[in-house]
């Protein structure tokens, strides 16, 4: 015969003993949730949505444009979203400034600035739609030296050259690409630091500067000089100085300006990223965690070197002090000139 035995009963649990799994699963449950980013605190990942890098000059314009275009897509892959570029002429960048001043301050938006921009404007214009204190840094990326152009047919030094301005007073010309840009306020610079009577000849963009240097019609020029390079390379445009401190990597032959013989001068045109000023700090400090990262890769720097550009990193309290110290340095070149764009 079987006997069936009762099935033994699991014992009751009591309410302490229920208070007990149940605050176990709850910080079970805490734990997986504080592991996935900023779901903590119920918010998305960041960025969650494609980013801007606004450029204050047509496609094709210049320098800004192309450093974006070389940067964009390697910034968008370190950050997790495509960032794209926006095209914002006119103005003389000021169009695209009050833009990303005005901008939601949410890390999305972003202007890439450059010496002009961001040092000579606020000392050019007797009103701007802007204020320095609209923008944050994120952080550096780059410079270059300017370059003193003339014919190849014209002075072999920058001893010759000035020696034949001071012969004769305000009869030799500079063309400049326009009026407060750094070939124009980097000549003025230059014409008071080395004693020169030289007359400014303003264009609308370094091509007809080049062209007319060809011609005859100007006697120099001092300009950045990838629009020169092929001039140069050609035999019909001779570089005099560049005016980096110390010689620039692309054309380690020709002497600094302190070696062509003008001590102290050293006109750079520098690149950054900002922001619109109340973004936080915490999305700025990630934005330039990536720009260094990106440009610390050998492809990034070959690139920008094509562009003859070499990189500049740096936090973004480090541009702010750039910022300032340069802002101040070309308000003071500015004024003496007596420059101004209305």
């Amino acid at each position: 015969m079987v006997v069936h035995m009762p099935r033994p009963v699991p014992p009751r649990r009591t309410h302490a003993a229920i208070h007990y799994l149940r605050r176990r699963r709850m910080v079970a449950a805490g734990l997986i949730v504080a592991a996935a980013p900023g779901a903590a605190r119920g918010q998305a990942p960041w960025p969650d949505r494609p980013l801007r890098a606004v450029v204050p000059f047509p496609p094709g314009g210049g320098t800004l444009d192309a450093l974006a275009r070389a940067l964009a897509p390697a910034l968008g892959a370190v950050l997790g979203q495509p960032m794209v570029v926006e095209n914002r002429a006119g103005a003389g960048g000021n169009i695209a400034a009050e833009a990303v001043a005005r901008a939601e301050p949410d890390g999305l938006t972003l202007i890439l600035v450059s010496t002009g921009l961001a040092a000579f404007s606020p000392n050019l214009y007797a009103q701007l739609p802007w204020k320095p204190e609209d923008f944050a840094s994120v952080g550096l990326i780059g410079r270059s030296p300017l370059g003193l152009f003339v014919r190849a047919d014209g002075p072999a030094d920058f001893a010759t050259l000035a020696a034949a301005a001071r012969a004769r007073p305000g009869a030799m010309t500079y063309g400049s690409a326009g009026n407060g840009l750094p070939s124009h306020v980097g000549m003025e610079l230059l014409r008071r630091q080395a004693g020169l009577d030289i007359t400014h000849v303003p264009y609308r963009g370094t091509p007809p500067v080049v062209t007319d240097l060809l011609a005859g019609r100007i006697d120099m020029a001092l300009d950045s000089p990838p629009a020169w390079l092929g001039q140069v390379q050609a035999g019909r445009v001779r570089m005099l100085f560049a005016t980096s401190a110390a010689r620039w990597s692309g054309a380690p032959e020709v002497p600094t300006a302190a070696e062509a013989g003008v001590p102290d001068f050293v006109v750079e045109n520098w690149q950054g990223l900002q922001v619109p000023a109340r973004t936080p700090s915490d999305r700025i400090d990630r934005l330039s965690r990536a720009l260094r990262d990106v440009l610390a890769a050998p492809e990034t720097q070959a690139r920008l070197a094509r562009l003859g550009i070499d990189v500049w990193t740096s936090t973004p309290a480090e541009m702010d002090g750039v910022v300032a110290r340069e802002r101040a340095r070309w308000g003071a070149v500015i004024r003496a000139a007596g420059i101004r764009v209305d």
